[in-house]
């Protein structure tokens, strides 16, 4: 809409092997980068590098020492650097997935995954930023790439927590390469109820690759989360958003049940959510 991609292969004429992958539908994260993916493994890569453009590093050796851990290391399926939030007062460094992280950790436990362990500079970790992460051909191989139908919000969760699953590690380096995103999370208060929906709604529907009993466990444990954010919500006067905990949740069990049948028209009612907001915020008319 904003003639960026000319502007882009203009100041990127220069480079040979760059490429462009350019779609008529915005299929998110998720799908987006599995597209890109699927193009480099057809030319022979088998490591791929996903970054944000709101993510900034000067380091010259960063690249280098993700590339040369993932080759000396064929059990690391995804791996990433420390980042720091814009104002580098807290490292921005994912411990848990989307949820309590104690019901997490236990649950990786409970199927003899062992987060924590530190090995010549780096550590396995449950999951990893999706906004500067390497994943490996093997990873793709063995797991499908991202899930499409995370469309906002999980979709390196989901993936993360399947590669741990079947047998490759999840791992973040532990050397500090100055590495800074400038996005990150939003106040609770000011987040926008349809990303509300989403990402409360996705808590749950990653949870499919576990067992039964920890599937009914964890919809239990995050149904009390809600609840308590909702009463959040209530108390600052903002009972429509209070309410939207209650609805994500039973749309998320309700896409648990019959993930199998979920489809591309999952992601049109995500795109559509935030296709309308930007039109009412910005008056942007995307395809």
């Amino acid at each position: 809409t904003n003639d960026c991609i000319n502007l882009l292969r203009d100041e990127f004429s220069d480079f040979e092997h760059l490429y462009f992958c350019i779609n008529d539908f915005n299929w998110g994260y998720a799908e987006g980068n599995n597209i890109a993916i699927r193009k480099c493994m057809d030319l022979g890569y088998d490591y791929f590098y996903i970054l944000n453009n709101d993510v900034i590093f000067e380091s010259e050796f960063c690249i280098r020492d993700m590339w040369k851990t993932m080759k000396d290391d064929s059990s690391i399926g995804i791996l990433a650097p420390l980042i720091w939030n814009r104002q580098k007062d807290g490292q921005f460094v994912k411990g848990s997935i989307m949820t309590n992280s104690r019901l997490y950790n236990l649950m990786m436990r409970k199927n003899n995954i062992r987060l924590g362990e530190y090995e010549e500079g780096k550590f396995r970790v449950p999951t990893v930023s999706g906004s500067f992460m390497a994943i490996t051909r093997k990873c793709i191989e063995k797991n499908h790439g991202f899930e499409k139908n995370f469309f906002m919000y999980g979709e390196e969760d989901d993936l993360c927590l399947r590669t741990n699953l079947n047998g490759l590690k999840v791992v973040k380096l532990s050397r500090d390469y100055g590495i800074k995103h400038l996005g990150g999370i939003l106040e609770f208060v000011s987040v926008a109820d349809w990303k509300r929906v989403a990402s409360f709604r996705n808590r749950l529907l990653l949870t499919r690759s576990f067992p039964l009993n920890q599937i009914i466990l964890y919809c239990i444990i995050l149904f009390f989360q809600g609840l308590k954010n909702s009463l959040k919500l209530i108390k600052n006067k903002n009972v429509k958003s209070a309410i939207i905990y209650f609805v994500a949740f039973f749309e998320g069990l309700h896409d648990l049940v019959w993930y199998k049948r979920l489809s591309k028209s999952s992601v049109l009612f995500d795109r559509g959510r935030k296709l309308a907001m930007a039109n009412r915020i910005y008056g942007i008319k995307v395809k």
